[in-house]
Formats: C-alpha cells, structure tokens, sequence
C-alpha cells in the first residue's frame, strides 16, 4: 500500500512502490483522498496507465512526468493495482488499513526533518514506525536518488536469527540484490567469536546470495551508518533495520530512534520490518 496525494514529493515512494510491486507481482493499493469517478467505471483488469491519465487533472506535472521517465508503458501495464480512496485520510486511518493484516508492505514517503521538526514535532514517518506492527514499511526520503534495488544494506548486532535471514534471502532473490551487513561496535572484545558464528550461520543460509559483513568502530552507532550510507551511496540501494515485536522500553525506543533518524537522513530508502523469533540459526 501507498498512500499519496500525488505531489511531486511522493512520486519517489510511488516509483519504488511500483517496482516493488512489478517485481514481486504482487497488488498495489494506491490510497489517497481525491475522488477518481473514471476508475470505477474501468474494468477488472483496470491498468496503471489509466489510473495515471484518470488523475492527471489533479497530480502535478512533475509527478506524472517522473512515472513515466522511470518506468516503461510495459511495466506500467502489467502492474495490477487497487484504488482505495478515503476522504478522512489520517495516520490513523493508514494504521487501521494495516492492522486487517492484508498489506505486507506500507510504502511512505520521509519529508527530511530540520532542526525545528526534530526538538519540537513527530513526523508522519515516526507515527507511523511506532503505530504500524502488522507490516513492514518503506520509508523513502524525498531526496533520495531512485534506483534499482541491487545492493541491500543490513544493520546487525551479529545475531543470525532465522526468520531475519529469512526475511533477507528472500528479499535477495526478488530483487536479485547482494547483503551488506553493517555492524557497528564500541569494543572489540569477544567480536572475534561472534564474526565467526555469524559467518557460518550467514554463509549456510544464504547460499548462493553474495553478502559482505562491514564492521565500524563507533561509539555512535546512527552517524556511523549515515556515514556509510554516503561513502557507499553508490553501492547502497536500500538500507534495512529489524523491530523486533516482543522488545519494550528503552530497547523498543533505540530501534525507532535509528529507523527514524535513518528514515529522515539517510540517501536511501529505510526498510524497516519486524519479527518476534528469538531463536538463532
């Protein structure tokens, strides 16, 4: 699902949104407040291409432009979509479309924060990353550069559990994309061991997937994967965090802290997903 008001700031998540949705043949649900009579009247096997010439009165030049651009009249064909449309569009509303378990995926757009934003006010995306348990997100930032998802950045703390490396085999396969694991660590005292678990675990599971493990020394982790991010911005495609659902307090806080920071300052789209399992591999 993809909520957008199709302005010029939300034709990046929308990009992603269809390539996502061409590439795992999965259904789109754009979900907006403008009223589109001529969608109902279209038949079942209604294509993108319509929907996009149905709201061109209403979407910004630069917002039909930018589809277009990036994406073929073939794609756009072949990409099958649901129309949600709901006057009251609100935070809550996009929570409580989530929580009927039909989405496996909400793909929003990250308005970049400035200082003001980040003292005094919590932004869509942040609402949205503490509220929304039923799916994943994709959280892109306005100013990031679209692109093929190719390269898949992982931030660990070495711990393989299987439904995370589950979750990123196939993540992999679909797109055809290699791991980056990015752990950052303060000491480097019995890392040696856990770099050495990790790795098996990593290489038993993974297969045939290229992956590569990055390790930094930082005593902040959130500047040291922005920093990563920028010197790497050309071999990260997408950048992606685990909020694990059992996890209260001040250890719930530190993962929406970074996945918020990451959604509103990071180059790339922030792919953040969740997952109860404890055991590893």
């Amino acid at each position: 699902m993809v909520p957008t008001d199709f302005s010029p700031h939300t034709a990046k998540a929308f990009n992603y949104a269809i390539q996502i949705a061409y590439k795992t043949n999965a259904t789109l649900t754009i979900l907006h407040d403008y009223h589109v009579p001529v969608i109902h009247q279209l038949a079942p096997n209604a294509r993108l291409l319509a929907l996009l010439e149905a709201i061109e009165p209403i979407a910004s030049d630069h917002f039909i432009a930018d589809i277009n651009r990036i994406h073929s009249p073939e794609i756009l064909e072949n990409v099958r979509f649901n129309y949600l449309y709901n006057k009251d569009l609100t935070i809550e509303t996009i929570v409580n479309l989530t929580e009927k378990g039909v989405y496996d995926l909400l793909i929003v757009t990250a308005k970049e924060r400035n200082a003001l934003r980040r003292l005094f006010f919590n932004s869509v995306v942040t609402n949205l990353i503490k509220k929304v348990k039923k799916c994943a997100i994709l959280a892109v930032p306005e100013n990031a550069k679209y692109a093929n998802i190719r390269q898949i950045a992982y931030c660990t703390k070495l711990q393989p559990l299987k439904e995370t490396f589950a979750y990123l085999k196939e993540t992999a396969n679909t797109f055809c994309a290699a791991i980056h694991f990015v752990h950052v660590f303060k000491s480097s005292k019995g890392l040696q061991e856990k770099i050495n678990h990790f790795n098996q675990k990593a290489q038993k599971t993974l297969l045939n997937i290229p992956h590569q493990l990055h390790l930094i020394k930082d005593d902040d982790q959130e500047d040291a994967i922005l920093d990563f991010l920028h010197q790497n911005n050309h071999q990260t495609d997408l950048i992606s965090f685990v909020e694990r659902t059992e996890k209260e307090g001040l250890s719930r806080f530190f993962i929406n802290s970074i996945a918020t920071k990451m959604a509103s300052e990071a180059p790339v789209p922030v792919l953040i997903f969740q997952t109860k399992n404890k055991t590893d591999i």
